[in-house]
């Protein structure tokens, strides 16, 4: 038979257990809370990868199409795509979800606003100029947002060496460029990352 001093818990021990209790619980809270937290980073960066696949799935897939669209001009044919580090134009099918449709004239630009927009047109459309350097009228398509940096390199031979090499600049040119180079860059901090 146990004694009366020997019955149940000491003060003692009640408090240890307490304490005990409380740590394993503040410990399963931030477990939960850590995990939460990575959980939303995770979803956030998932989100910025698809945004920046879907852009450049849209690119790549205008861009392997493009059309040797050919005026002939004194001395010979020109291609018409026109590019510099910030902007390339040229045509191409429209995207299969509009198809059947002619033939649209595309651009790509970064806007002040730091979106980066494939604008596009009917190039037989009477409500804006195709060739204007103006994009006013054009059906506007955004890529992406708050991009701080937009370059465009073309591959090919062209005038004055006819070495083929990446050109800051395609205009004017016979043949379509061999490759065409798009680099985006975002903000510092900015958890997205665009494909070379």
């Amino acid at each position: 038979m146990r004694q009366h001093s020997e019955a149940g818990f000491t003060l003692v021990e009640l408090l240890v257990s307490l304490v005990l209790l409380t740590m394993t619980a503040l410990l399963l809270l931030a477990t939960m809370t850590t995990g939460h937290g990575l959980e939303r980073r995770s979803a956030a960066r998932m989100t910025a990868a698809e945004s920046v696949a879907a852009a450049h799935l849209v690119l790549r897939d205008r861009i392997e199409t493009i059309l040797p669209d050919v005026s002939i001009v004194p001395g010979g044919s020109v291609v018409d795509v026109t590019g510099d580090e910030r902007s390339f134009s040229f045509t191409a099918p429209p995207a299969a979800a509009v198809q059947p449709a002619p033939p649209q004239r595309f651009r790509l630009l970064l806007t002040r606003a730091g979106e980066m927009v494939l604008f596009s047109i009917d190039p037989l459309s009477t409500r804006a100029d195709p060739d204007a350097i103006s994009v006013a009228g054009w059906q506007r398509t955004p890529l992406l947002g708050n991009v701080v940096r937009l370059d465009i390199a073309y591959f090919g031979a062209a005038p004055p060496d006819n070495q083929r090499r990446w050109r800051l600049g395609w205009r004017s040119r016979p043949a379509l460029p061999e490759l065409v180079r798009i680099r985006v860059g975002f903000a510092p901090g900015d958890p997205r990352i665009w494909p070379d």
